[in-house]
């Protein structure tokens, strides 16, 4: 049997961290084209504002109805942990409105529920207002829309 020289094994060891280095290489470029991808296609809805991050789409600000009353003015921050929602309820009935469970379903831009509130809106007056308030633990500021039903 013939020796191999070390001249060979050293351009085998040279060729062997040639063909790692590109590979090397060749990932780090696919991972950073991925992840350019990924954030074209996200789409954020929030912006911060005194250290509170703050929901900013245009779908969860449109008013929504429910049992004579219409919610607008909604409010979704971030802070300390907690996600907090705040809304004006208007009676726009003729008539009174009694004392409310609802449950607030907050959603993606694909309509996948992110959380469920639960709430509760007091007994109101034909044209009288109240303000709602709920909070969540965790992070839905960038949520797209959110539905609201009777419990």
């Amino acid at each position: 049997m013939k020796k191999i020289s070390p001249v060979i094994w050293l351009l085998v060891l040279v060729v062997i961290l040639v063909i790692i280095v590109c590979i090397i290489i060749n990932n780090s470029k696919n991972k950073a084209n991925f992840d350019n991808n990924q954030m074209q296609n996200k789409e954020e809805f929030t912006q911060v504002v005194n250290e509170e991050k703050q929901n900013i789409s245009s779908k969860l600000h449109e008013i929504k109805k429910i049992e004579g009353l219409e919610i607008g003015n909604i409010n979704l921050t971030y802070a300390k942990g907690l996600s907090k929602i705040e809304a004006d309820v208007n009676n726009t009935s003729s008539s009174v409105v009694q004392m409310m469970e609802i449950k607030v379903t907050l959603l993606d831009k694909n309509e996948k529920k992110l959380v469920s509130i639960d709430g509760l809106i007091k007994k109101l007056e034909p044209g009288q207002k109240c303000q709602i308030n709920m909070s969540a633990n965790g992070d839905y500021t960038n949520a797209y829309d959110f539905t609201i039903v009777k419990k």
